[in-house]
């Protein structure tokens, strides 16, 4: 939940850079952009943790990360660069960061349930009482 909404937070926190021109403000907006950025981070390193068995916790974090920091430290220069030059303004380019950043946000909906499911799983686990089968819990339960 932590990742889902500092990535949301990112996107306008990039499209009031995107229509900044004073220096205090520009300062104050990145430096929120990067906290939300990094808030966003490691919400989602907590997020594969919950939702990974521990020992594949190292490779999946390693391949999330480097497939997708990759990804964005090198398009997203690319993208802001090619559309300062197409337009002469970082605008379209800031815009464009915080609408991705939004999507990415967006995207960890889905998983919400899910990880709710993997934390009920575990501290089944850890309490020393997973069923066999739903049918056998449910008569525990009754019992």
């Amino acid at each position: 939940l932590l990742s889902l909404l500092a990535g949301l937070l990112t996107g306008p926190a990039l499209f009031g850079l995107a229509q900044n021109a004073g220096v205090e403000m520009t300062i104050f907006l990145m430096s929120l952009a990067l906290f939300l950025n990094s808030a966003a981070v490691n919400g989602f390193a907590v997020l594969v943790f919950d939702l990974i068995p521990a020992q594949l916790f190292g490779a999946a974090i390693g391949i999330a990360g480097g497939f997708c920091g990759g990804l964005g430290g090198v398009f997203g220069p690319l993208l802001l660069g090619y559309l300062f030059d197409q337009t002469g303004s970082f605008f379209w380019g800031f815009v464009a960061l915080g609408v991705s950043a939004a999507l990415g946000g967006l995207a960890q909906l889905p998983i919400i349930g899910h990880e709710k499911k993997a934390l009920r799983d575990k501290a089944r686990q850890q309490a020393g009482r997973v069923p066999a089968t739903p049918a056998l819990e449910a008569t525990a339960q009754s019992h």
